[in-house]
């Protein structure tokens, strides 16, 4: 007995599997004798089709809508009137009829361009740096010598006078590193600066990207900043710069080893600054002035005054190439 199982592909197309394998063939014969052999094999199946080409259905051919047909064209042109039945149809009658888009003008870049200062700003920054000296505050008198024992004795009362707040971890002056760099160099001919630094790039969970280059570490920048600055003002106003130094020095220090884990170097734990590059120095100025400095009640400083000689020395790092970054002195 067959056992027969039905696929249609229409109402009247039939595909039949049998156990004893049929093929379907023309010359009856043929077929005989395949059943023949069929017979001795019982795990083999056999597809049959049975195929009426009379009752095919034919293939619809699908009609172009005519455009007199207002059914279903919900999409109106605001311009001309004109109804379609898509959006995107729409939107290519307005392109290729109205212009549409042409006002937009070319696609822009993908990346938008990086934000320059106008060049007015730049040359009234120019002229506030050269003239910085110029105010009668601030100008080098004629009785004004910064000498060594100035220096020492200025910075020395610095320390002392913050000990309590920024130096708990210097027994005393004499084994503050920053102030005997500064005094053991400052009548040098040719000073000893450091300048196989590194820079320093922070990434993902503090980790740090680093590369020794040949510039500055920033504490030999802070003593060539005084030095220069020393044949260009008063004995009153260096000494306000030496104590800005001082304290912005100390504020970076605490700032960076927050963020990351300083290494030893040579068995001994160096500071941020007699490490590391200028580079960073202009993003950390608003830390300064915001956080550091109201910490301690600006320590005295008049904020105007704090922030002009941030952006002063700012502007002296970029002059020397100490930094690749750019400040104005516009309040």
């Amino acid at each position: 007995m067959k056992k027969e199982i039905s696929y249609s592909q229409n109402p009247e197309q039939k595909l039949t599997k049998t156990k004893s394998e049929t093929l379907i063939n023309s010359d009856e014969s043929n077929i005989n004798e395949n059943n023949e052999n069929n017979r001795n094999n019982n795990n083999q199946y056999s597809i049959t089709f049975n195929i009426s080409n009379e009752n095919l259905q034919k293939k619809i051919r699908r009609t172009r809508r005519s455009k007199n047909v207002i059914e279903g064209r919900n999409f109106k042109c605001s311009q001309c009137g004109k109804c379609y039945l898509s959006s995107p149809a729409l939107t290519n009658h307005k392109k290729t009829k109205h212009n549409y888009g042409s006002e937009v003008g070319k696609k822009g870049r993908g990346r938008p361009r990086k934000e320059q200062i106008p060049t007015s700003y730049l040359n009234q920054s120019l002229l506030k740096y050269e003239n910085f000296f110029l105010n009668d505050s601030k100008k080098i008198k004629n009785d004004d010598k910064i000498n060594f024992n100035l220096v020492k004795n200025d910075l020395n009362e610095i320390f002392k006078q913050y000990k309590n707040q920024i130096f708990n971890d210097i027994e005393n002056f004499d084994k503050y590193n920053f102030g005997n760099f500064i005094i053991e160099n400052w009548d040098k001919e040719n000073p000893e600066i450091e300048k196989n630094s590194r820079t320093s790039i922070l990434g993902n969970e503090g980790n740090e990207e680093q590369e020794i280059i040949n510039k500055p570490n920033i504490d030999s920048i802070f003593f060539l900043y005084l030095k220069e600055l020393s044949n260009l003002t008063n004995k009153e106003y260096f000494k306000f710069i030496l104590k800005f130094i001082v304290l912005f020095r100390e504020c970076i220090n605490q700032f960076r080893d927050n963020l990351v884990n300083r290494n030893h170097i040579s068995g001994n734990k160096k500071k941020y600054t007699e490490i590391y590059c200028g580079e960073t120095i202009p993003d950390i100025c608003n830390h300064f002035c915001v956080d550091f400095m109201e910490q301690h009640k600006n320590f005295g400083i008049e904020i105007l005054e704090l922030v002009e000689i941030v952006q002063h020395f700012c502007y002296w790092l970029y002059v020397n190439k100490y930094t690749l970054s750019q400040l104005t002195l516009l309040n």
